[in-house]
């Protein structure tokens, strides 16, 4: 049977999201094993019923996250190498704590940066995340950076083979759509194992990792989270990595492809290819997907993109009527009185 990618490690990497006590994951040694044939590329909507029409996008509504405590069921292990990697509290975690969430009836910027939170769920093989971080996003980022504290939540649409919810990883391509991928299984994991669970299953991290996109999908979206981790949460520094693989994703057709893509892209954003390739294909990876699978929120579809804890319904367009400019600059504006050139062209002088 073909072993999906990272099979032989997942016990290693699963101490990330191990009970509390247990050691983090090293960054010592490169795991390697081998992976299923390529097949071609096979692109559907990137939401939990796949098999719909890319309109039911357009039916996504928020999703009220529960009201749990913070911080206290993320594991040791896991808290730790989330917080290095995303630098903070996600905003449903900061409401959930009492702190810094969203005042009744509007939206609330981070007074501390003066910038609003913009939080983005995905994974690198959803076409769909990768417009966005190719279009709207980068937009957004080169023309204001001074108003946006970006998160990147890079695990998506992701899943483990737990008992309690099903799936298998068997057969998973290289590159294209998995065809036994299952939305279903995808949703009773996120329940049991996401940010919404207050205490995670004890096997949510044993089993085989599932990417709706094939291996490409779990490689280089692993090379996200270990970038971000890498660049300490520096969006200025990690977010050029991403742009960059996002652009080549289709080109990663071998491992020996996605290294040097990494290689090369990590080249332009001043990042060490040589730790990101040995983050990605090791048990630091691993440990850093896991704390991005345990802080991912509950969502139809990705892109999944919160402007400080409201839902953005449009991401297809930077500066549309609710566009990610709009939102951001409405934040800022209204929570910080933040002055801003862009955005007095965007929504007029206040």
């Amino acid at each position: 049977m073909e072993e999906p990618l990272l099979g032989a490690s997942v016990a290693a990497g699963a101490a990330a999201a191990a009970p509390k006590g247990a050691p983090a994951a090293s960054e010592e040694g490169v795991e390697r094993v081998p992976v299923p044939a390529s097949s071609r590329p096979h692109w559907r909507p990137c939401h939990a019923a796949a098999a719909a029409a890319a309109a039911a996008l357009l039916l996504l509504g928020v999703l009220t996250t529960l009201a749990l405590g913070a911080g206290h069921h993320l594991p040791a292990a896991a808290k730790e190498v989330l917080v290095e990697a995303g630098g903070g509290r996600t905003s449903a975690q900061a409401q959930r704590a009492g702190g810094g969430g969203l005042p009744a009836g509007g939206l609330q910027a981070d007074a501390t940066r003066g910038r609003v939170r913009v939080e983005v769920y995905g994974m690198a093989g959803c076409p769909f995340t990768r417009a966005f971080i190719e279009g709207p996003l980068s937009e957004a980022m080169a023309t204001a950076p001074d108003l946006v504290d970006l998160r990147l939540h890079p695990f998506g649409n992701s899943y483990y083979v737990v008992e309690g919810c099903g799936g298998t990883a068997a057969g998973m391509p290289f590159t294209g759509y998995f065809k036994a991928y299952d939305p279903d299984v995808r949703k009773c994991w996120d329940e049991r194992c996401g940010e919404a669970a207050r205490e995670p299953a004890p096997d949510c991290f044993s089993g085989d990792l599932v990417c709706q996109h094939g291996v490409t999908d779990c490689l280089v979206t692993t090379a996200w989270a270990c970038a971000e981790s890498l660049a300490k949460g520096d969006a200025s520094s990690y977010l050029p990595f991403v742009q960059c693989t996002a652009r080549r994703f289709l080109g990663v057709t071998s491992e020996a492809a996605f290294e040097e893509s990494v290689q090369q892209c990590a080249s332009t954003s001043g990042l060490s290819g040589e730790k990101v390739v040995a983050c990605s294909l090791g048990t630091r990876g691993r440990a850093l997907l896991n704390a991005q699978g345990r802080a991912t929120v509950l969502h139809a579809g990705v892109p999944y993109v919160l402007v400080d804890g409201r839902l953005l319904e449009d991401t297809s367009c930077v500066a549309c009527g609710d566009g990610l400019m709009q939102r951001v600059c409405e934040a800022a504006r209204g929570s910080v009185g933040a002055d801003n050139a862009v955005c007095d062209a965007i929504i007029g002088k206040a």
